[in-house]
């Protein structure tokens, strides 16, 4: 999430991305929530999807798989840039407080990651922010490139991935499959240990999927995130998210955009849906559609912005996004109380998810409505204000 910062300082554009960004994530996590590991990937790997299940799976995937945590990694590059600029201009440590702040969310992040859900990402952009720091100062072409690299890094990882795959005997393919897509007799057996165990054993059973995703999916995604961290920063130099361009100009980014990204997820619904068997190459086609399609996003939403359109959707969506924090780790309590502690794991289908994910947005929207009358900052947002601060 980009950092919290007061009412009077915020911009309008960034404030209404970020909301459809934290609506949208929960289209994709609410799988995670609700049905065994496999499913986030594989439609046909528990029960059976219907016709029905199959259409909402892909027009999810294709609209928000990876796409919004893609955007909350953009803005978190341009909250950086926001948040040390005023402190550099008063010639204070800005070093000291960015260093605290990623601290604090780090923090955030383990108790989510540890006590809630294994699903985290705050952790992540707490380590990338670190990172990032350093690069604050470079030239908008610089930060391109060195962006760039970092996403390149993560293409070839995986295409070496994908390479190994491919040549590994039959018996290590089966393994590695089976970590990505396991078998309904693995799916079965999990579930019904998961739903004897206490809440002890419950959250030694988080914990450790918590630390394989920190030490795996998180570090092989490292490179992207900071890539688009820095792309965030050199986009928001360039004025890009000030609506100081043309609107033919977002106009016409949006639609080269959308043409990109939907060909690449075309290619990519070939993967999950031939019988050819799992290939890492996926990802990759998944990583660069889900570059394209951000950018058709966030072009459209400044496009509609600086058409003056859609003046109530886009107010609906500015005050969620400058709650975001509270209303991610509001998605996880509201999921794992559902599906965890009222048992209701794995007896939702992808339809009938997808009718939760409508209900707590508008849920959520509500809140968002209601808190915003009596108050200027989102909880958690506040929380972390003042702990940064130290006041």
């Amino acid at each position: 999430m980009m950092f919290p910062h007061s009412s009077e300082s915020r911009i309008h554009s960034l404030d209404v991305i970020r909301g459809f960004a934290v609506l949208g994530i929960l289209a994709m996590n609410i799988r995670a929530f609700g049905l065994p590991e496999g499913s986030y990937l594989d439609p046909f790997s528990y029960g059976n999807p219907s016709f029905l299940d199959l259409i909402i799976f892909t027009v999810t995937d294709v609209v928000f798989r990876e796409k919004c945590m893609g955007i909350f990694s953009l803005l978190f590059g341009v909250g950086v840039l926001i948040f040390t600029q005023k402190p550099e201009q008063k010639q204070l440590n800005a070093w000291q407080l960015h260093k605290r702040r990623c601290l604090w969310l780090l923090s955030f992040g383990l108790f989510h990651s540890y006590f809630i859900w294994s699903g985290d990402i705050l952790t992540l952009y707490a380590a990338c922010g670190f990172l990032i720091y350093a690069f604050r100062h470079q030239s908008v072409k610089h930060l391109f490139i060195i962006g760039t690299a970092f996403i390149l890094l993560e293409t070839c990882l995986t295409l070496l991935f994908d390479l190994i795959f491919m040549f590994a005997d039959e018996a290590l393919q089966g393994e590695l499959q089976a970590e990505i897509s396991p078998s309904k007799e693995a799916i079965q057996i999990e579930l019904d240990g998961y739903e004897s165990m206490s809440w002890l054993e419950k959250f030694w059973v988080r914990a450790d999927n918590s630390l394989q995703m920190q030490l795996g999916y998180i570090m092989l995604i490292l490179g992207r995130t900071t890539g688009l961290m820095l792309w965030g920063m050199a986009l928001y130099k360039l004025g890009f998210f000030n609506l100081t361009w043309q609107a033919s100009r977002y106009f016409k980014i949006a639609i080269t955009s959308l043409v990109i990204g939907l060909s690449l997820e075309a290619i990519h619904a070939q993967f999950v849906f031939s019988d050819g068997g799992f290939r890492y190459l996926q990802f990759v086609v998944s990583l660069w559609a889900s570059l394209a399609m951000l950018l058709a996003y966030m072009s459209i939403f400044l496009w509609v912005l600086s058409k003056g359109y859609l003046k109530t959707l886009t107010l609906i969506l500015a005050s969620c996004g400058r709650m975001a924090f509270t209303l991610y780790i509001m998605q996880s309590l509201i999921c794992t109380s559902l599906f965890w502690g009222l048992g209701m794991f794995a007896e939702f289908t992808y339809s009938q998810l997808f009718l939760v994910v409508m209900t707590i947005w508008v849920l959520q929207i509500t809140f968002a409505h209601f808190w915003w009358q009596g108050f200027k900052q989102g909880p958690l947002e506040y929380m972390w204000r003042r702990l940064t601060y130290l006041k």
